[in-house]
């Protein structure tokens, strides 16, 4: 029984990174399943100053 066989009769078209190299193309699925994981496994929703907030006046 063969299991990794494949449904595409021809080969993708080939996707190169901007260095240059051959990259995998996402769908547009797991485009927003990646944005949505990265967003709700983030321990961050507002960026911390570097600075002392200013005293009252």
């Amino acid at each position: 029984m063969r299991f990794n066989f494949s449904f595409r009769k021809t080969q993708p078209a080939a996707v190169v990174n901007h260095e240059g190299a051959v990259a995998y193309q996402l769908t547009p699925a797991l485009e927003l399943y990646a944005a949505v994981a990265t967003a709700a496994l983030s321990d961050q929703f507002y960026e911390k100053s570097r600075y002392p907030p200013a005293a009252p006046a």
